[in-house]
């Protein structure tokens, strides 16, 4: 239950305050007898099915934020690997077009490393480690050049590392300005159809629609008064559960209930606070350098591969024959 990412460590102040109302009801019993006892059961249940419904709906909520930056993050990296294989296959075999070609497909690798600085050094889930903030910068130093850093982040001549920089961040809509200059050039030295560079453009507009989108999930945080109303009805419910059950569980079995409670209520509280941002560096966020891992695997795979020659499996139209791979479902239908 220690696991790293596992909400249980964070619930360890709630764990012993309910232990110990657990054992002041314990002592309250013995002293008072049932007076001190809480009657109004029915009372006690609508309030528990009222606060159940308001932390199902804020960790339903929070799940779908998550699940929605899992999409946009998905959009980014697909769309990415759309735009170096179209670049690469469409360009005119040309000097100038290959020049281009590999700019944008480096380019593009950057505009994900400045993604991923961005949402790791902005929001709520901000790194405050100079080991990363550190590595972040080193990624994008690595892939520019002396003015493009110095556009990045303006006022550093020196390439400073992050952890020391002024600039917390730089603007990934600044990476996809310069993608489309590239291929505004390629398309006016005519070595770019109309048709394509108007479908790089709709590219880096989907990039830029994914981006934002992500921000904004980044940067929404649930509402303060609906956050509050959940904290003051969990604690009420649960530090005042056991001057309720005391009477008919005992000491032991109230302790158990509660801790159960506890961990139910606080538990989901604390899930849906972790998911609702998604993109810092905690162990539940989502890991987007590791993504960033497999991106660039795929993009040096795509440049590399711009000139490989394909087998030729049929030699001719009568030799095109799939059918031997349909007698495999039919046998792989009889051995089941």
């Amino acid at each position: 239950l220690t696991y790293s990412g596992s909400a249980i460590p964070h619930l360890g102040p709630q764990l012993v305050l309910a232990m110990g109302v657990c054992f002041l009801a314990e002592f309250l019993y013995q002293v008072y007898d049932d007076q001190f006892l809480f009657k109004a059961p029915t009372a006690f249940s609508v309030i528990g099915v009222l606060l159940s419904f308001l932390i199902v709906f804020k960790t339903q909520t929070a799940y779908n934020q998550f699940w929605q930056a899992t999409t946009h993050v998905d959009g980014i990296l697909q769309t990415t690997r759309a735009v170096a294989i179209s670049v690469m296959t469409t360009f005119k075999d040309q000097p100038e077009a290959g020049k281009e070609a590999r700019r944008i497909v480096r380019l593009l690798t950057l505009h994900f490393f400045v993604i991923i600085e961005f949402f790791q050094r902005t929001g709520m889930n901000t790194t405050t480690d100079p080991k990363i903030q550190d590595r972040l910068r080193g990624d994008i130093r690595f892939l520019t050049g002396p003015y493009e850093f110095q556009t990045l982040y303006p006022e550093e001549e020196h390439m400073p590392s992050g952890s020391c920089s002024g600039n917390r961040c730089a603007n990934p809509t600044t990476v996809l300005f310069w993608i489309q200059k590239c291929v505004s050039k390629v398309h006016d030295l005519g070595l770019c159809t109309a048709p394509m560079q108007a479908t790089l453009q709709n590219y880096g507009a989907t990039l830029m629609n994914h981006f934002w989108a992500l921000n904004k999930i980044d940067k929404t945080q649930f509402p303060l008064p609906y956050a509050q109303i959940v904290k003051l009805l969990t604690m009420f419910y649960v530090y005042t559960l056991p001057l309720r059950i005391i009477d008919e569980t005992g000491l032991p079995g109230t302790i158990i209930v509660t801790l159960l409670v506890t961990v139910g209520f606080y538990g989901l509280d604390e899930v849906a606070e972790v998911l609702e941002s998604p993109l810092g560096c905690d162990p539940n966020d989502i890991d987007l350098r590791r993504y960033g891992r497999r991106l660039v695997y795929d993009l040096g795979m795509i440049y590399e591969s711009r000139d490989v020659q394909l087998d030729t499996v049929f030699a001719d139209e009568d030799s095109f024959d799939l059918a031997p791979l349909l007698e495999t479902y039919k046998s792989r239908k009889q051995l089941g």
